[in-house]
């Protein structure tokens, strides 16, 4: 009873249907912890790799690239969204209020992308929220986090395990800054945040169901 209590605070009611965001940076687990809610209800998986400008992107490009990729991702995660049963509950894999808030924001902030684009990004992403009120519970986000030196040899190691030819490596102090923001991010969303960097999925797992009041 107390922790559902204390996921009605949280959240809200767990038993009504809802959409869950599993928001962090790169190499945090979003992932890893998207797969585990795949037996009980629709998940969406950010496939990164499939996104034709993203290396593009890593390797510094500028301008409409970045603005291309930015909403390569927000209209994968709109693509799920309109197909979800509002019945259920949905999981997603990234935030698609992070894709904007994060990283277009620190795009913008480096001068890589302007502000007239940031501003599309931002309707497209007021659409996909519009999305959101189909489901009785809304929207719900859970942020998790990592020491900046955690991930980057997570994703150094995940590069290599891949062989991936065409992969860029993020830089250090991407990832960094990355850190920063969705720190902020989560500030901003009051949205709960969950610690991965002991690397265990099952405490992740079980943090995140307790926060939402399931068992």
């Amino acid at each position: 009873m107390e922790r559902v209590a204390r996921a009605r605070r949280v959240f809200g009611a767990p038993d009504v249907p809802f959409v869950l965001s599993i928001a962090g940076p790169t190499g945090v687990g979003k992932s890893t912890l998207v797969r585990r809610f795949a037996g009980r209800w629709p998940v969406y998986l950010e496939l990164h790799h499939d996104n034709p400008f993203l290396p593009h992107v890593l390797s510094g490009a500028r301008g409409d690239v970045v603005e291309r990729s930015q909403r390569w991702f927000l209209e994968q995660a709109a693509e799920f969204v309109r197909g979800a049963d509002p019945s259920r509950p949905a999981v997603l894999d990234q935030d698609p209020a992070a894709v904007v808030h994060v990283y277009a924001a620190e795009f913008l902030r480096q001068g890589r992308l302007d502000r007239a684009a940031y501003d599309r990004l931002r309707r497209d992403l007021a659409e996909i929220r519009s999305l959101f009120h189909s489901w009785a519970g809304g929207h719900r986000v859970v942020v998790l986090t990592a020491p900046p030196e955690t991930l980057i040899d997570r994703v150094a190691r995940r590069t290599r395990a891949e062989s991936r030819t065409d992969r860029v490596k993020a830089p250090t102090g991407w990832i960094e800054a990355l850190c920063d923001s969705f720190e902020s991010f989560a500030r901003r969303a009051r949205a709960p945040t969950v610690s991965t960097g002991d690397g265990d999925p099952d405490a992740v797992y079980a943090e995140v169901t307790r926060l939402l009041g399931i068992a």
